[in-house]
């Protein structure tokens, strides 16, 4: 048995292998010449089956295999295979941990070449660009190959989330843009959009999708859609950027009429979300009412996408979608006690430590307010004292944080007319100390700077709000700026708090500002350090708006009369049509239904009836009806008398007595006929 196993390994050829079903047979072979005779210790058994289970895109398998590697020289020499199936699977720290560990062993060329790409992968799945950008870049120089068109592609896909996630601007790549390639052409156009040169980044994809089209005309229907698809579904996102709403959803509806051939959970989801959103942004412009949102997220299955595709999504997508899957169960009221649990919030906060989303939610769940209560004026009181209440008993800093989040909204959504703030002044003022005295180093800033720029006049006064400023500029000032880059989204809420603090917004009065604008000055000064790229910190902290875009550059290049001689349908698509009143009146035109022998007779021949002053029964043409003529003559009816009736004789004889009942008897008899 043994000696048959051992020959079947030695058959093997690993290189002449391409079909699924020939690496299917590669792994059954070596799993059992490895786990039968080897014991689990026999490195090309581990690299035959690690690289089987690759090419059939099975991850999950591979990692539990790799769990039984031993930590012998084995793991060493499988150092490329391992990093490669922890980045699939997601195991960023594990990963990490793994090229610490045997820095000796990818110290060589060519280990130390694929190690690096495969971080740069990674950084730029968990949204580390800056890292990924210069692995990817060192990987160019490195290569030594002529045809650098995978890495192009990977630098232009990183340069331009950097433009989208960070204050700073990448212009340009490191490598030559090849015109008859429309990956690049397609990374490139991301670029000039993230730059927001809308017009430059749709003739690159439409270039773009004509070169895919050309190339893949042979292909089969899911891959030839897997290639034009991304390409059309940003041509279309253009348009709806541009207003042409009506040119995007005729683009979107032609793509989803080919949804069943679409292989690609993800790209069916993306076309799905982009068509809601432009079809809800024309009758918003109509004036109409988009359809049930629960519908509309149980056509997404959000929830469906997130299971499936958790593997293969950025962390930034990944966070994303769950953001919106947590809304649509809300609203649905299908939120559940798996997305609710202590668990579910406590893995949330690990992965997006400054995000309090799910334990928003998992709150509401606990409190029993629902979606409907949120929308519901007359429930406003009860909502805020519930969950003031709530926030009095909270020993955790981030669920009061939470709390006063939901309160906020209550009180700019449902309490805009109440002069009081939607929180006592000292229990918010003590919520803000805790968040700033908070030990998990920035997780609360954001909290504690929303809530600060949310204030209203009167919820704290201007020595309480003095004091939370200077704990911010300090915490600001004294972070370095490789802290500070790392979050683009807390470096947007710094600086947004900055100019705010500039322009007097939080201030009590001229006399009593400048402190304020001080401290505003030297937050734009510590960010400048963080990020010297950007131009409106250094033009203010320099003075200098030369670098700043021209006011004219800004303006469209259109006269007067030339937008006179266009009219009116140039700019029909940017009008709002507004809503139609609720009540119209509305005449009804509707002809008269005669047959075709009714003769119509003029006014001149028509005659008005003498009688018509009369009751209808009192006219001498009255013909009474069968009901009538029956209530007049059925039987048993009495005639009244007018003269009264002569009084009988008390004393009748025996036969009168029974005469009578035997004719009373007769009368009740025909009586029951009658009525039969």
């Amino acid at each position: 048995m043994s000696n048959s196993i051992s020959q079947a390994f030695k058959a093997l050829q690993l290189n002449k292998a391409e079909s699924s079903s020939e690496h299917e047979n590669i792994f059954e072979v070596s799993y059992e010449y490895l786990s039968k005779i080897k014991n689990y210790n026999d490195v090309k058994a581990f690299q035959n089956c690690l690289v089987a289970l690759i090419n059939l895109d099975k991850y999950n398998k591979a990692y539990e295999l790799i769990q039984k590697i031993p930590e012998t020289s084995v793991e060493a020499e499988l150092v490329l295979e391992i990093a490669y199936v922890l980045y699939k699977v997601g195991k960023s720290d594990q990963l990490l941990d793994l090229v610490n560990k045997h820095q000796d062993a990818v110290s060589d060329g060519y280990y130390l070449f694929g190690i690096k790409n495969i971080l740069a992968q990674n950084y730029y799945k968990i949204g580390k660009y800056q890292q990924s950008l210069q692995l990817v870049q060192e990987c160019i120089r490195e290569s030594g190959v002529a045809d650098n068109t995978d890495f192009a592609v990977n630098e232009r896909a990183v340069i331009s989330q950097i433009n989208f996630q960070h204050s700073t601007v990448v212009s340009n790549a490191s490598t030559d843009l090849d015109s008859q390639n429309y990956d690049l052409l397609f990374n490139e156009s991301l670029i000039e959009l993230s730059k927001n040169n809308k017009q430059k980044a749709l003739e690159l994809l439409n270039k773009a999708e004509q070169l895919c089209l050309e190339q893949n005309m042979g292909a089969d229907k899911e891959d030839f859609l897997s290639e034009l698809l991304p390409i059309r579904l940003n041509i279309n996102y253009i348009k709806q950027r541009q207003g042409d709403l009506v040119g995007a959803i005729e683009g979107l509806n032609e793509e989803y009429s080919n949804i069943g051939s679409i292989s690609d959970d993800f790209l069916k989801l993306i076309l799905k979300l982009n068509l809601y959103s432009c079809q809800q942004e024309q009758q918003a412009g109509a004036g109409k009412k988009f359809q049930e949102s629960n519908l509309v997220f149980r056509d997404l299955q959000l929830q469906q996408v997130l299971n499936k595709m958790n593997q293969k999504l950025t962390k930034f997508q990944y966070h994303v979608l769950m953001k919106n899957n947590l809304l649509a169960k809300y609203l649905d009221g299908t939120l559940g006690s798996t997305l609710t649990s202590s668990s579910f919030i406590k893995a949330y906060l690990e992965s997006f430590p400054e995000d309090l989303t799910a334990m928003v939610y998992g709150l509401l769940s606990e409190l029993n307010i629902t979606a409907t209560d949120l929308q519901d004026k007359s429930k406003r009181f009860e909502l805020k004292r519930k969950l003031q209440a709530a926030a009095a008993t909270a020993a955790d800093t981030k669920k009061q944080f939470a709390l006063y989040i939901l309160s906020d909204y209550i009180y700019k959504n449902l309490d805009t007319d109440s002069p009081s703030g939607a929180w006592p002044s000292k229990q918010l003022s003590k919520i803000i100390q805790h968040g700033l005295e908070d030990g998990d180093s920035n997780q609360l800033i954001p909290s504690v700077v929303g809530c600060y720029m949310s204030l209203k006049e009167g919820d704290l006064n201007y020595e309480e709000k003095e004091k939370i400023v200077q704990s911010l500029k300090d915490r600001i000032i004294t972070a370095n700026s490789q802290e500070l880059a790392s979050d683009p989204n807390l470096l947007m809420l710094y600086k947004e708090l900055g100019f705010q603090l500039i322009q007097g917004v939080h201030a009590r009065g001229e006399g009593s500002s400048s402190t304020t604008i001080e401290y505003g000055k030297q937050i734009l000064e510590a960010l400048a350090k963080a990020i010297p790229g950007d131009k409106f910190i250094s033009a203010f902290n320099s003075n200098d708006v030369s670098q700043l875009i021209d006011v004219d550059q800004l303006q469209a290049n259109e006269t007067i009369e030339e937008l006179v001689e266009e009219g009116m349908q140039g700019f029909q698509k940017y009008i709002i049509q507004r809503k139609s009143p609720i009540h119209k009146l509305r005449s009804r035109k509707r002809k008269p239904k005669f047959s075709a022998n009714k003769i119509i007779k003029s006014p001149e021949d028509l005659t008005l009836d003498p009688e018509r002053w009369l009751p209808m029964k009192v006219r001498s043409y009255y013909k009474p009806t069968k009901k009538d003529r029956l209530k007049a003559s059925h039987q048993g009816a009495v005639e009244r008398q007018l003269t009264p009736a002569p009084l009988e004789s008390t004393t009748t004889n025996t036969n009168t007595n029974t005469s009578s009942s035997s004719s009373s008897n007769k009368n009740k008899k025909k009586k029951k006929k009658g009525k039969k």
